[in-house]
């Protein structure tokens, strides 16, 4: 087998920021199954005709495409690049073809698929698919992309609610395809005491990630004598960085809460070993590894309801979900993890335990996803 795996954002040695999610899952399948060949389409969309480019690398190739994201003619933009694309991939033999979104690598997805006469899969990530199907509105042929895969896989389990109504299509339950976290699975939970919450981000997502309004819920929490403390990892430029600190400074929270700067993975990974829980409010998180992380580490978790890690995790009581990150209803949350504490402690115990986790881990999920592939057969449309 062959894969023509199509995605966005791939480390393709291009100036702009990659994401490793794909690129984890690839290393991970090739480990497995040195049979299965793969081959990436690394794809970044430019407003700028006369920035388009095609270069090849290490794992396949990287074209800078020209279209205008906009209704009605972005896919027959992406349908004339897409035979430019063709043109430079028409001596591969692919068997298969993965588009890692259901929207724009969707529809790359779906026109190659006609042009080389070979089945397709899809993964669904939250966050971009459900803003594009809504953008777009594309909905008849979203969903013609959608029954037409021989597979769908999920990395955002609680985008399946979205895709069923924004559709109608149905949903297969049972194919979630987290993206592969670097945790260790024999930790055990501290007994130490754990005093201080963390949070986790970048300073430029501070507003999506919840970090001012968990500041504001926590100065209310200390005006009604439940006094919790924060240490938030991460860093930003100067003005972000300052913001962050005036609002601290203004809610008199400079004993409670701390800036620690950017750390490394292990250091991060070693601070929620002795921390009391990960507070991240996320809103439109694709998945969240670092949820993942705090919980291999003991450290139960506080997440928002449709985004990030909801939907893989619902089989314990590993944390407190939350509507959204208003100050209100994070006030009711923290009070709940703070009161419901020791069962979360209990529940981490057990999932450490039974090595509940292995199923974000590289060799299983990989397993997983090339058994999966394997069955694909090409089915007329």
């Amino acid at each position: 087998m062959n894969i023509l795996h199509i995605h966005q954002d791939y480390p393709d040695g291009r100036a702009r920021p990659p994401t490793k999610a794909v690129q984890n899952l690839i290393k991970a399948s090739k480990e497995y199954d040195k049979s299965v060949d793969h081959y990436v389409l690394s794809i970044n969309r430019t407003s700028n005709p006369f920035k388009v480019s095609v270069k090849a690398f290490d794992e396949g190739l990287s074209i800078v495409y020209w279209a205008i994201p906009l209704p009605y003619i972005y896919v027959p933009m992406i349908w004339f690049c897409s035979i430019y694309m063709a043109f430079f991939l028409r001596k591969q033999k692919f068997t298969l073809i993965h588009g890692h979104k259901l929207t724009t690598e969707g529809i790359f997805t779906y026109f190659f698929s006609k042009k080389f006469n070979i089945p397709y899969v899809l993964s669904v990530r939250g966050g971009s698919d459900i803003h594009n199907i809504k953008r777009l509105k594309l909905i008849v042929f979203f969903k013609k992309i959608y029954n037409h895969a021989s597979l769908i896989f999920w990395v955002s389990v609680w985008a399946k609610k979205h895709v069923r109504l924004l559709l109608n299509v149905k949903i297969e339950e049972n194919n979630a395809l987290p993206n592969i976290c670097e945790i260790n699975l024999n930790n055990k939970v501290s007994s130490t005491s754990r005093n201080k919450y963390v949070i986790i981000l970048s300073y430029h997502q501070l507003r999506r990630k919840g970090l001012l309004p968990l500041l504001e819920a926590i100065k209310e929490l200390n005006n009604q004598g439940n006094i919790l403390y924060l240490d938030v990892i991460g860093s930003g430029d100067k003005i972000t960085t300052q913001l962050i600190k005036n609002s601290i400074q203004s809610l008199e929270l400079g004993e409670q809460v701390k800036l620690l700067g950017q750390l490394p993975l292990n250091e991060v990974l070693e601070h929620l070993k002795k921390s009391k829980g990960l507070i991240l409010p996320a809103i439109n998180e694709t998945f969240g590894m670092a949820y993942v992380e705090a919980l291999s580490c003991g450290s139960p978790v506080l997440y928002v309801s449709d985004t990030g890690i909801d939907g893989h995790i619902d089989d314990y009581l590993l944390g407190v979900k939350v509507e959204g990150h208003n100050v209100e209803s994070l006030k009711l949350a923290l009070l709940k993890l703070e009161g419901n504490y020791s069962q979360y402690q209990k529940a981490l115990s057990q999932i450490i335990e039974n090595k509940y986790l292995v199923k974000f881990t590289g060799p299983f999920i990989a397993q997983k996803y090339v058994e999966q592939v394997l069955t694909v057969k090409y089915i007329e449309n």
